[in-house]
């Protein structure tokens, strides 16, 4: 631990204080020790303007450096700055990256990360992506990072858990549990931790999740991964915030195809057209990051009965129902309800409600 982290960790409590300007003083200064005793003036000398360094004084007059290391015991919270050896790698090297990162739970330097990003509301097509392709990504190594917003991120980490691999969620907000938001999932962020995974935030402990956060928030999610997958989103997305953000760090963007009439599949067609790679397995996105699929070969030994095999194409594009199945491959509907049994005791597919039949893998 740094000596002079409570000096960090209290500028970080000063809002006025933004990125850019918490960098200046750290470029001027010697030690942030310095610039906590140093006048208005001396601050305004780092190129801060002269009312944000009056600001900044006003509001360090009211905090207590020393009580911040024990604010973090409290809340069970950890601190990481810039400076730290232990501060994740890629995130380094963002336009204005956090000088604190706040975390709970398990922080290392990951070998790849891939950010899983989307629609809140997402479709069950949405939801079945998300986590067929989270399964098998976290399962070849992939650390996957999302934002634990309701929809495609909680999916994301879900499937994580649910399959005992780390995932990273960053935050709006404070990492105090009153200020995990949404409030809905403050049980799966407990789980993450749990799991070995991390939270992140660059707020400190009491910030509440305001609507301005969450912008900043995804160049976060963006920055710290080696790609970013979106796996459904309308024109209109903060899932495309972190999409563009990660093309503007110079990492890949993946985008899955979905149908030109669903709303929530708009803004992943529009990023395909800009150049995403398409997704359309996992394999894409293993191919996209250099990493190499041990699975691939079974896959492709995999031997079906042509039934099984027909239905299991079938299935790969959406969610269909026994009539459905029947209709499109001209089979008997006795044949279908057998040959789904059969496919469900092999664990290739599984029933979505709603009468609906999708392939897990």
């Amino acid at each position: 631990m740094q000596s002079d982290l409570k000096f960090w960790l209290a500028f970080s409590e000063i809002k006025t204080l933004n990125p850019k300007r918490f960098h200046q003083l750290i470029a001027h200064f010697d030690t942030l020790e310095q610039a906590w005793t140093a006048t208005a003036v001396q601050i305004a000398k780092s190129g801060i303007a002269e009312k944000a360094a009056q600001e900044i004084v006003l509001r360090r007059s009211q905090i207590d450096p020393d009580a911040m290391i024990t604010k973090l015991v409290q809340h069970r919270v950890q601190a990481v700055t810039i400076n730290d050896d232990t501060y994740p790698r890629l995130l380094k090297h963002i336009h204005e990256p956090p000088p604190v990162l706040y975390f709970k739970g398990t922080l290392k330097q990951d070998e790849h990360l891939l950010a899983i990003v989307g629609s809140r509301k997402m479709s069950l097509y949405g939801k079945q992506t998300t986590r067929s392709l989270t399964k098998t990504l976290c399962q070849h190594g992939i650390t996957i990072v999302s934002g634990l917003a309701l929809g495609v991120d909680a999916e994301a980490h879900t499937a994580c858990v649910e399959n005992n691999q780390r995932t990273i969620a960053v935050l709006g907000s404070g990492l105090d549990t009153q200020n995990i938001y949404p409030s809905h999932n403050r049980y799966l962020a407990e789980q993450i931790v749990k799991n070995k995974g991390c939270l992140f935030s660059e707020y400190p402990i009491g910030t509440p999740p305001l609507k301005h956060h969450f912008p900043a928030r995804n160049r976060i999610i963006a920055g710290i991964s080696h790609g970013t997958l979106v796996t459904e989103a309308a024109e209109r997305s903060g899932a495309l915030i972190t999409a563009f953000q990660a093309l503007e760090q110079n990492r890949e963007v993946f985008a899955v195809p979905g149908t030109i009439q669903a709303p929530t599949s708009k803004g992943c067609n529009m990023l395909i057209k800009k150049g995403a790679h398409v997704v359309t397995q996992a394999a894409d996105v293993l191919d996209g990051m250099n990493i190499t699929s041990p699975a691939k070969n079974t896959v492709t030994q995999l031997s079906l009965p042509a039934q099984e095999q027909a239905i299991i194409n079938a299935l790969s594009d959406k969610p269909l129902t026994v009539s459905e199945l029947a209709q499109e491959l001209t089979l008997a509907t006795k044949t279908i309800t057998a040959t789904l049994s059969s496919l469900e005791i092999k664990n290739l597919v599984r029933h979505a409600g709603g009468g609906k039949y999708i392939h897990t893998n």
